[in-house]
């Protein structure tokens, strides 16, 4: 739940900042495979009978993008987390 929680406040965050359409092409297309992948499962997958197991694919990018705003928040408070910006 922890993971999924830190997904929403990914969105959210972006949604927030107004960087939807500026985002990395990484995070776009994660954001697509995890939106393609869940919505037709809960719509028509056997969610009843398998439980988490049909969510485990998408885990991964889920927890890809909720350590990614994990680590915004808590780059206030550590500053070995801040992002450094690139040349």
């Amino acid at each position: 739940i922890v993971i999924w929680l830190g997904y929403a406040l990914y969105f959210a965050l972006k949604l927030k900042r107004g960087e939807l359409r500026t985002m990395p092409m990484w995070e776009i297309t994660l954001n697509l495979y995890i939106v393609l992948y869940i919505l037709p499962l809960i719509m028509f997958g056997p969610i009843s009978r398998y439980g988490h197991r049909l969510l485990m694919p998408a885990m991964g990018a889920v927890f890809v993008l909720s350590f990614t705003a994990y680590i915004d928040i808590l780059g206030k408070y550590i500053p070995q987390l801040k992002k450094k910006d690139t040349p």
